[in-house]
Order: structure tokens, then C-alpha cells, then sequence
């Protein structure tokens, strides 16, 4: 695979990702950032069924899915072409063989590339997601109801603040998790395959697993900075 074919996988799988967790990312934030109402996940789950029903965890699904895509198309590519550079490869060279033979510290400094690239679509996208899935009246899938909120944040603090907000913890978050998660991959794959690194569907699956867990835990204070950030009126 080369770059192109980085970005359409990146594109598919994270329009996929972000619709089948919008539920659980919907408590996270909650819970997170509205703790004086939200006390636990159980607590969020009911109060959230109670007050909008199902429909209700799907509260703010339109930007992930409009900047997930991106997002991951970004990260995929940067990161490709970042290895690239630093491997001394050709563009037409696929992206399975070089990351199979790479350096894992090549790896790994090109997703602080790669997580650094993402910030652009993942500040707006997530500030706007989370101002819609705080609210608490509202149907879920009002009509023009992205485009209101944009426009109210703007108006209210401008592009800078009010679109950019929590720039600084996302880019610490994303240049400090995509490293762990890109050289953690790799190097899973690596040992459950004889350090080839080529693996069938299942083993890429849980490879994958394992590496966005450890990717997620070590910047969790950073998420949650962030997600106060995201989340202020």
C-alpha cells in the first residue's frame, strides 16, 4: 500500500471507529466534564436513557463523522510518508513492507508526526462534539444544530478561542499517545508473528486493541484536560 492507500484506509476505519464508540465517548465526556451531574458511568447511562432514550448517546455524532475520517486519514499518511523520509524510501515503496523492516524508533518519532498533523482537524472537531453532546435539551439530530453551534461559538469567543479551545492539551495528548500506539503496534505484530510483522485479520485486531488501550492510558490526564477544555461554555 502506498500513501493514497494509507489515506483511504485511514478515511473508512475511522468513520467506522467513531460511530460504533460514539455511545461510550458520549459517557466519557459526561462523566468527565459535568461531574457535579454526572457521578459515575452508571449514573450517566441512566440519566442519558432516561432523559433522550437511545437516540441520546448518539448526542454530537456528526463531526466525528465528518472529522474522524480525516483525522485518521491524516495520522495514516503523515505517518507514512513521515517513515518514508526517515527510512530513505521511495513514495512508490508499499506501507506494509516498510513498516515490516523500519526502525522502531522511526516508528515511533514519525507518530509524534503523524499525531501532531491530526490536531488540526481533531481541536475544532472535538470542541464542537462535546459542546453538543453536554447539552441536555435538544433532539439529537436537529437539523443545522453543527452549524448553530459554530456559529455560537464563534460569535461568542471568535475562531481562536472559540473553535481552538484546548489546542495546547490535545497536542500533547496527540504527539505523546500516537507514538506509543503506532511503535506498540508494530512491534506487537512483530513478536506474535516471528518479527516479520505480517498477521491475518485476528492477530492485526488485537494488535490494534492492545495498542490503543496503551496509547489512551498513558495520556489519560491529558484527555481529560482536554475534554474540560472542550467542553466550557
Amino acid at each position: 500500500m502506498g500513501v493514497t492507500t494509507d489515506l483511504m484506509a485511514g478515511t473508512v476505519s475511522g468513520m467506522v471507529a467513531s460511530l460504533a464508540g460514539q455511545p461510550l465517548d458520549t459517557i466519557r465526556v459526561r462523566v468527565q466534564s459535568r461531574g457535579h451531574i454526572y457521578t459515575s458511568t452508571w449514573d450517566t447511562l441512566t440519566k442519558t436513557m432516561r432523559a433522550n432514550g437511545v437516540r441520546g448517546f448518539f448526542r454530537g455524532t456528526v463531526p466525528p463523522l465528518l472529522g474522524m475520517g480525516p483525522k485518521n486519514a491524516i495520522g495514516f499518511g503523515a505517518h507514512g510518508a513521515a517513515l518514508r523520509f526517515l527510512e530513505g524510501a521511495s513514495s512508490t515503496r508499499p506501507t506494509v513492507e516498510l513498516k515490516r523492516n523500519a526502525a522502531m524508533r522511526n516508528i515511533a518519532l514519525s507518530g509524534c508526526v503523524a499525531g501532531l498533523a491530526q490536531c488540526a482537524v481533531v481541536v475544532p472537531c472535538d470542541r464542537i462534539k462535546c459542546q453538543l453532546q453536554v447539552q441536555t435539551q435538544g433532539g439529537v439530530f436537529t437539523p443545522g444544530a453543527v452549524a448553530a453551534c459554530v456559529r455560537a461559538l464563534v460569535r461568542h469567543d471568535g475562531v481562536a478561542v472559540g473553535l481552538l479551545r484546548g489546542w495546547w492539551p490535545t497536542v500533547w495528548r496527540q504527539t505523546l499517545s500516537a507514538p506509543v500506539y503506532f511503535g506498540s503496534y508494530e512491534l506487537l505484530k512483530r513478536a506474535a508473528n516471528g518479527g516479520t510483522g505480517s498477521s491475518g485479520p485476528l492477530a492485526t485486531m488485537m494488535c490494534g486493541g492492545v495498542a490503543g488501550v496503551s496509547a489512551y492510558a498513558s495520556t489519560y490526564p491529558f484527555d481529560i484536560i482536554k475534554r474540560y477544555a472542550h467542553a466550557a461554555p
